[in-house]
């Protein structure tokens, strides 16, 4: 299983469509399987530079929404659903 960070588009509090920048992970294929909260953090600064890198690739390419998470989670990965 791969990570990156990307934009995505999630409902919002008052069903209102709301963009986060989330970590998305990808199946085997690279197709997108979930996502969780994105959080900047670090054991050092260019720890937390790095981070701060690939957020920016992140919000460069196009923003994902719920129905392209369509991937599917292989065996080995049964720990983290």
């Amino acid at each position: 299983m791969t990570w990156n960070l990307r934009l995505v588009m999630i409902t919002g509090s008052h069903d209102e469509p709301y963009m986060e920048l989330r970590e998305v992970f990808y199946d085997d294929e690279g197709v997108p399987v979930g996502h969780s909260r994105a959080s900047v953090g670090g054991e050092t600064l260019d720890e937390v530079q790095q981070y701060l890198d690939r957020a920016h690739g992140g919000i460069m390419k196009p923003v994902l929404r719920q129905e392209d998470f369509v991937g599917k989670l292989s065996p080995l990965d049964d720990d983290w659903n």
